[in-house]
């Protein structure tokens, strides 16, 4: 885990997420810290995370991401730099 930290977002269920340059976490404070990098399918620096409709997605240099099953998948229509 880098040290710089891009973006900040809470969920509504009180989860911390944390964007870092080159990879994310989540922070609940009943659980552990989980990361997440290329190893899960995120690819590029992180620019923003947000959530929809219980969705978690991530914009990066590369284009935007969504988990699902703890792996990220790509947003093929959207691969370019994204906020």
């Amino acid at each position: 885990i880098d040290h710089n930290v891009r973006s900040v977002y809470m969920s509504k269920e009180g989860i911390l997420w944390f964007a870092f340059d080159n990879g994310i976490s989540q922070m609940n404070l009943n659980l552990p810290i989980r990361f997440w990098d290329t190893n899960a399918g995120l690819k590029g620096t992180i620019r923003a995370i947000t959530e929809h409709n219980k969705i978690l997605y991530v914009a990066t240099s590369l284009g935007v991401y969504y988990l699902e099953e703890d792996k990220f998948k790509e947003i093929p229509e959207i691969a370019t730099e994204s906020w």
